[in-house]
């Protein structure tokens, strides 16, 4: 009778491990992890917007005119790094890497990797 009870329980583990091990593996974290990609960006570009409409005295010339191209990729800490400022004028660039790169932005490390690019145009 000793040996059936231990005998079902060794059984019984290995079973009930296998079933909970498949219902975590269903679970919808592709779904989650678009969501809160999709909230990053839009907390990127708000950011991005706020910082840069405030004015900064970091260059030579007044003439900022032209488009800045920002590529900001999250490091596997989870900061928000602004990995390529890259444009015609560098008044611009300078200006904008002067400004982002005293933003101190995190996000969480479930997306690191991801990398977002935008396009800054400046008008004077």
């Amino acid at each position: 009778m000793k040996i059936l009870k231990i005998l079902t329980l060794v059984l019984a583990i290995p079973i009930f491990m296998g079933i909970s091990g498949i219902v975590n593996a269903e679970t919808p974290t592709a779904i989650i992890k678009t969501e809160s990609v999709k909230d990053l960006n839009n907390q990127l570009v708000s950011e991005i917007k706020l910082k840069l409409t405030t004015p900064l005295l970091n260059f030579r010339s007044k003439d900022l005119k032209g488009d800045v191209k920002v590529t900001v990729k999250v490091a596997e800490n989870g900061k928000l790094v602004f990995s390529n400022v890259r444009g015609v004028n560098k008044n611009a660039i300078s200006n904008i890497e002067k400004q982002l790169n005293e933003l101190n932005l995190w996000t969480s490390r479930d997306s690191k990797g991801v990398t977002f690019d935008y396009t800054v145009k400046y008008r004077n």
